[in-house]
């Protein structure tokens, strides 16, 4: 009878489970059909002109020549990877259609960072805090107006990037590797993950399984790397050609990033030497960043340091976009469902971004996303700019204090092995 008894027990108890496990899987469906209904209303308006002409270009240009031959006829497009996904719609869509198409490429990508969010929350704070990681990104203010009010595509690079973060803390090196090498190639500020993965297998202790690790990195990373440029017929040299004319068309202070440099320098001014003190202090920020390594090596700690080293892309060098703080919205919110101190930043970082955002859909080239009179344009200009950007930097500094005190209170309790 006692077996009977501890039997109908184990019964009833696997029935639980099994109905909250349903439970929440109902509510991440539910929230990302949400999601997916607040990125369709957002793209009823305009969107930014300039961006979605100019990937509507590339579209028609692939799908008229072909993936071999768009480099080949003097193509310039520096998103490599993006071209994958711009090829079929100039296949199938024209002008205007073909518009809509291209400012949908962001939904999915999205909703799959969303999802694998879930499931990063979910292994470090439970169920509630996968839910709470996922929301936070995909309702947020900033990643929708970047995505689809907006029409551009950080959120391709920034699915490869939580993806390959996810795979090498669970010890998938070659996934990890072939993830970060499409992310770089999706656009190459999305090397976050490339520096985070490296320091990483570079920090384990001997005997860790370093070398291996490092070589099935390298091999997915490789392997990623052809399955991209052999068919666009593109050799190393002429890739890195591509990059270096796309940066030095750009060679400005600040290209709308709210950062120092653009606080002091203003947007658009010529960075001249100054480009070279910006990648010193770039190169420290990420060194520092991967340091904390060494105190926590586990999910959560390679998502903080993937956070630090975006706040580093975004804020140290010159030549920086608007958008390019984007990734650190998705690598902070699952140390927010970890660690509740971290909301409050959170919520200050995303709402001034949110609000840099929306100026350059408003005041920048190109852009006629949003019109408001021009008494609103003048005081977004001044003293607009500057609040916006001192906002910006002190509530990243907030979330860096925030993380530091995590890894300092907490790293000892998950180093790299």
């Amino acid at each position: 009878m006692r077996n009977e008894h501890g039997a109908a027990e184990s019964r009833v108890l696997t029935r639980l489970r099994r109905g909250a496990a349903l439970g929440v899987n109902a509510r991440v469906a539910l929230m990302l059909l949400g999601a997916l209904m607040v990125r369709l209303v957002a793209m009823s308006g305009q969107g930014h002109e300039g961006d979605i002409s100019a990937l509507a270009r590339w579209a028609e240009s692939v799908a008229a020549r072909g993936l071999g031959g768009y480099y080949e006829a003097g193509g310039d497009s520096n998103y490599l990877a993006v071209l994958y996904l711009l090829w079929p719609l100039g296949l199938m869509f024209d002008r205007p259609e073909l518009f809509a198409a291209v400012r949908a490429i962001s939904i999915p990508f999205d909703l799959l960072t969303g999802a694998m969010l879930f499931v990063a929350g979910r292994s470090l704070a439970g169920p509630q805090g996968g839910l709470l990681a996922a929301a936070l990104y995909l309702f947020n203010p900033a990643v929708v107006l970047a995505g689809a009010v907006w029409g551009q595509l950080d959120a391709v690079g920034t699915a490869a990037v939580v993806g390959s973060l996810i795979a090498v803390a669970s010890g998938r090196y070659v996934t990890a590797g072939m993830l970060s090498v499409l992310a770089v190639l999706v656009k190459p500020q999305f090397a976050i993950a490339g520096a985070v993965i490296l320091g990483m297998l570079l920090l384990r202790r001997k005997g860790g399984g370093r070398a291996s690790g490092v070589a099935l990195a390298i091999v997915g990373g490789v392997a990623a790397y052809l399955a991209v440029t052999v068919p666009l017929g593109l050799e190393p040299a002429e890739l890195l050609a591509i990059v270096g004319d796309s940066a030095a068309q750009m060679s400005f202070a600040s290209l709308h990033g709210f950062n120092a440099w653009g606080l002091i320098f203003g947007f658009e001014t010529s960075d001249g030497p100054w480009v070279y003190l910006g990648l010193a202090l770039l190169a420290a920020g990420v060194l520092g960043s991967l340091s904390l390594l060494h105190l926590r090596g586990d999910l959560a700690g390679v998502f903080g340091v993937a956070f630090l080293i975006a706040l580093a892309v975004y804020f140290l060098p010159t030549r920086v976009h608007e958008r390019y703080l984007f990734p650190a919205i998705a690598l902070l919110a699952p140390l927010v469902a970890l660690r509740p101190t971290l909301l409050r930043p959170f919520v200050a970082l995303s709402g001034v971004f949110s609000l840099s955002l929306l100026y350059v859909l408003i005041r920048g080239r190109r852009s006629g996303a949003i019109d408001v009179p021009l008494r609103i344009e003048r005081l977004l200009d001044w003293p607009g700019v500057p609040l916006i950007a001192v906002a910006l930097m002190a509530a990243a500094a907030w979330c860096v204090v925030q993380l530091w005190r995590f890894f300092r209170e907490e790293g000892r309790a998950a180093p790299l092995s």
